[in-house]
């Protein structure tokens, strides 16, 4: 299951990028499941995309579901700001998800590019669609002048939401982040307390030895190993903090896992714990969401294996007992 996650997040990053690159001026570009194409437009520059300061595609990127997929079910809607547009391609196919499926919500979702919100028009729609949002997100907010700007924005309405994820950023981003009676400042020491230095810390060595930043890639491996350290704190939270606590762990490797499916059980699990219908009606149950399937930080692949192999023994044993027989082929290695 993991493998096939794993290949499913590269088959998202690669569609963003086609998307990014070859969408046509003249695609359809319609909000809600029945759009059948097109959910980029305009992603990386040109004519059509964005430089810092111009015309922004967010409607391209927003998913309403149908009056048919509303009947019955509780509405939520979601809002996030991300650096890059992958995640653009994985939100809208996790919520296209949950709006098919008989899950007891339905969802609304539109997301911003962290760039977009120069222009003072897309800030604008971004605090306009945070006024009924129930759940906020954002990410890899570090460029300071647009970390200030979406404080600015999120700040006055976060009381108001049912949950505020602000995953790796600024520390004044991250001080926005609201889980039930989880609240990252409030916990001082341990390597939950700390998390926000630890993360800034992870961006700034590099550029203090000289080297260039970390990558995408680079960084969230780094986030990763961080994130794999927070679990241990929790037994010596109160009851109710380490709920929620759990929560925002358990969502941060969702987030960090990327996938559809991943962005799906995220999307429940806050949604089922934080919104207060939800919550009443004990309609989701919490403990039947998927554990995270987090990509692992190594591994070995080979193109005539279904699977990725975590270590080299077990590499060599698939290679060894199942791809060289059938092929008559001496069991040497390399």
């Amino acid at each position: 299951a993991r493998s096939d996650a794993v290949r499913r997040s590269v088959a998202t990053i690669d569609t963003a990028t086609t998307d990014e690159k070859a969408r046509l001026p003249d695609a359809d570009v319609v909000c809600g499941d029945e759009a059948a194409t097109a959910e980029v437009v305009g992603f990386g520059g040109g004519a059509a995309g964005f430089g810092g300061y111009t015309a922004s595609m967010t409607e391209g990127r927003r998913v309403v579901p149908t009056e048919q997929q509303r009947e019955g079910r509780q509405y939520c809607k979601v809002v996030y700001v991300v650096l890059e547009s992958q995640y653009q391609a994985s939100m809208t196919a996790a919520v296209k998800q949950i709006n098919k499926s008989d899950a007891p919500l339905c969802v609304e979702c539109t997301g911003y590019l962290l760039e977009e919100i120069r222009n003072p028009d897309t800030l604008e729609a971004l605090k306009t669609d945070l006024e009924n949002a129930n759940v906020f997100i954002c990410s890899l907010i570090f460029v300071q002048e647009l970390a200030d700007k979406l404080v600015k924005v999120v700040n006055p309405i976060r009381e108001k939401l049912d949950a505020c994820l602000c995953f790796p950023s600024m520390p004044d981003v991250m001080k926005m982040n609201k889980l039930g009676s989880f609240d990252l400042t409030a916990i001082t020491g341990g390597p939950l307390g700390d998390f926000a230095k630890q993360v800034k810390d992870m961006r700034s060595k590099p550029l203090e030895s000289g080297k260039p930043k970390p990558s995408g890639g680079a960084f969230q491996d780094s986030l990763l190993k961080l994130v794999r350290t927070l679990p241990k704190v929790l037994k010596f939270l109160p009851g109710d903090q380490a709920q929620d606590a759990r929560c925002f762990i358990l969502s941060l490797q969702h987030w960090l896992g990327g996938t559809p499916e991943n962005l799906e059980a995220m999307i429940l699990r806050v949604c089922g714990g934080y919104v207060p219908a939800l919550i009443s009606q004990g309609a989701i149950d919490l403990e039947r969401i998927m554990d995270p399937v987090v990509i692992p930080d190594q591994g070995i692949w080979h193109p005539c294996s279904t699977e990725i192999f975590d270590t080299l023994g077990e590499y060599k044993e698939w290679y060894d007992q199942r791809h060289a027989p059938p092929g008559g082929v001496p069991h040497g290695g390399a």
